[in-house]
């Protein structure tokens, strides 16, 4: 039969080793707790990474659209010009290629859609406030160039129209997008988007 005095060292030796034992479950909770917030950082700035390369990839497919509607409305008006500057053009003829100036606007306004309704529907976190505000500004720039291509369509005396809302557009979607970048590669690609813009 144990004595009291041994049933107190057991006692005291199991409690020595239940704090022990505490400590070691603590500090496995820490660190697991650490190994989570670093895996969640370096997850977060990945997602982060790819959110900004898919807003690069609309902003540029846009920028591309944009040009090449812009070439295909100016080689109209090119096409154009000297017809409906001749003395012996008829009303009918400068009529209808002034009909055919403003469709091609029209056509090459409606072409920027897609590529606009892509970037608009890209999901981005909502607490990646710099990724959200470069998809906005990108979406922005292609709203006015398709204003732009509208008013064309809608009066050609339109072309005479500066166009300094949307290089406006287009530096604030520049200024965005190096804000959103997340990587130096990205910040470098980001500032090459719009370069012929001053």
């Amino acid at each position: 039969m144990p004595t009291a005095g041994g049933a107190v060292d057991v006692l005291e030796h199991r409690t020595g080793y239940g704090t022990r034992r505490l400590w070691r479950r603590v500090a496995l909770v820490v660190v697991g707790l650490l190994a989570l917030s670093v895996t969640g950082v370096l997850a977060d700035r990945r997602l982060r990474s790819h959110e900004f390369d898919e807003v690069l990839a609309g902003c540029l497919a846009g920028e591309a659209d944009w040009a090449y509607a812009e070439r295909t409305v100016i080689g109209m008006v090119d096409y154009a010009a000297p017809l409906l500057q001749r003395a012996d053009a008829s009303p009918e003829l400068k009529a209808g290629l002034a009909v055919r100036v403003r469709a091609t606007a029209s056509a090459a306004a409606d072409s920027l859609g897609p590529g606009r309704a892509s970037l608009a529907a890209l999901t981005i976190l909502p607490w990646h406030g710099p990724q959200l505000d470069a998809r906005d500004a990108c979406s922005g720039y292609l709203s006015q160039a398709d204003h732009r291509l509208r008013q064309v369509a809608d009066d050609l005396s339109a072309l005479d129209l500066p166009m300094d809302h949307l290089q406006d557009r287009q530096r604030a979607a520049r200024a965005a997008l190096m804000a959103a970048a997340v990587e130096p590669a990205a910040t470098r690609a980001a500032s090459t988007i719009f370069a012929d813009v001053p």
